[in-house]
């Protein structure tokens, strides 16, 4: 994103570069393998991706020979979600793919402790830091999403999940059929999520990062 903001702004630039952080739940929960659980949770829009997620569950069951299914989650544009759950039925796919609207807090995190993986098929070029997948990280649920705007910042392919191009579906079906047929490999990703949320995206990282940026304006704030 550096590069960016330096070709809006015409001139190089120091950034301070402070991460997002999350609180997590309290308590892990112990997944077991079995069926992949695939979720996406954003708002149902064009740019968030639903449709990519429901052309992703069609070439998997096309294509995978173990079970997974697919939970959407959120809420968005009355027309766009009719054309996703249009789409489902065209494919054939309402035994996979559940639309589940809103979900409060609590309803939230019981979404992502079920998952085996976070899709995050956004194609908005000016992602940042979505929170979504900073959560996710934070109960090491692996994310596997598309490498536009901010994303790879939190998401470090082959270490807390998996990037594929904007756009292409078959490479997060190569992604999601990798992991289940490697639960080792899904098991170390689970793991790079806690440490990776540990050190970079926790709130007391967090803390420790606006002080080190303050004290860079004034050595004296950072002993706040």
């Amino acid at each position: 994103m550096r590069s960016d903001i330096e070709g809006a702004l015409g001139r190089k630039i120091e950034p301070t570069y402070i991460p997002n952080a999350t609180t997590p739940p309290e308590g892990r929960l112990s997944r077991k393998h079995g069926a992949i659980r695939l979720l996406f949770f954003s708002n149902l829009i064009p740019t968030k991706g639903a449709l990519d997620m429901v052309n992703l569950a069609a070439e998997l069951s096309a294509t995978m020979d173990k079970p997974f299914e697919v939970k959407i989650v959120g809420t968005g544009d009355p027309d766009y979600i009719r054309s996703v759950s249009d789409q489902i039925f065209t494919h054939g796919l309402s035994d996979i793919v559940t639309l589940h609207g809103h979900a409060d807090e609590s309803s939230k995190w019981t979404y992502m402790r079920d998952a085996t993986a976070l899709v995050f098929p956004s194609s908005y070029p000016l992602e940042a830091q979505p929170l979504t997948i900073i959560e996710a990280m934070s109960v090491g649920l692996p994310a596997l999403a598309y490498d536009v705007g901010g994303v790879s910042d939190c998401v470090a392919d082959g270490v807390t999940g998996r990037l594929a191009p904007a756009g292409d579906v078959s490479a997060l079906a190569n992604h999601v059929r990798e992991l289940a047929h490697n639960p080792d490999e899904l098991d170390r990703l689970r793991a790079g999520c806690f440490a990776t949320h540990s050190e970079r995206f926790s709130t007391d990282q967090f803390g420790r990062n606006w002080l080190e940026a303050l004290g860079r304006i004034d050595p004296a704030l950072s002993a706040l």
